[in-house]
């Protein structure tokens, strides 16, 4: 039915669930572009910002799909998967006086089979709806160093183990694996330092 994915600023929650709803809209491309396409396959993503939330999630994803197609619809006619973020983000308004919760419940039950994930920085106002949570917290040391080595990046030295941590955090981490920075074969925590900042302007 859905999940609850939690973790502190910059842990890559916003990351993930593009990054899910991406592949699923890659898939979804070339099955349209098949001569025969068996739509029983289709897995059609839904990604909405919870920040623009006035009160009724069913009317802010509907805002972000085409006008020709009905939320509804499109739940009722193909697998679909709702990615919703930032749910700690929401207008504190909603927030404060708890009447999200009667309208996400709502949503929960009208949008039937239909997968829903939430991302937020912590659990609070989303127990209520009784969805498993994952936290991003840190990615495995051992994911970490056979990735910095595909791409060239040996860890030595004195940094070696401050680099490792930092590395096993998913922002720092899909910075060099997305090829965003470049470092030198055995960096220094100032070298990523100094590669992120330098394309900020």
């Amino acid at each position: 039915k859905g999940m609850v994915i939690i973790g502190l600023p910059g842990a890559g929650k916003t990351y993930a669930l593009s990054q899910s709803a991406k592949r699923h809209a890659h898939d979804l491309h070339n099955l349209c572009l098949e001569e025969n396409p068996d739509w029983s396959r289709a897995v059609v993503p839904v990604l909405a910002d919870l920040k623009l939330y006035e009160g009724n999630l069913w009317s802010l994803i509907e805002r972000t799909l085409p006008l020709d197609l009905p939320l509804q619809e499109l739940t009722d006619s193909f697998t679909a998967r709702i990615y919703l973020d930032s749910f700690n983000e929401m207008p504190r308004k909603f927030l404060e006086d708890g009447s999200y919760e009667a309208d996400f419940r709502r949503f929960l039950q009208r949008v039937g089979s239909a997968f829903v994930a939430i991302g937020s920085r912590t659990t609070d106002g989303l127990t209520a709806f009784d969805l498993p949570v994952f936290s991003l917290d840190e990615i495995d040391l051992a994911y970490v160093k056979d990735a910095l080595s595909q791409t060239g990046v040996h860890l030595a030295g004195r940094f070696a183990a401050e680099l490792e941590r930092l590395f096993q955090k998913p922002f720092y981490f899909q910075l060099l694996a997305s090829g965003q920075i470049q470092l030198p074969k055995e960096p220094r925590p100032r070298d990523l330092y100094d590669a992120y900042f330098s394309q900020l302007s």
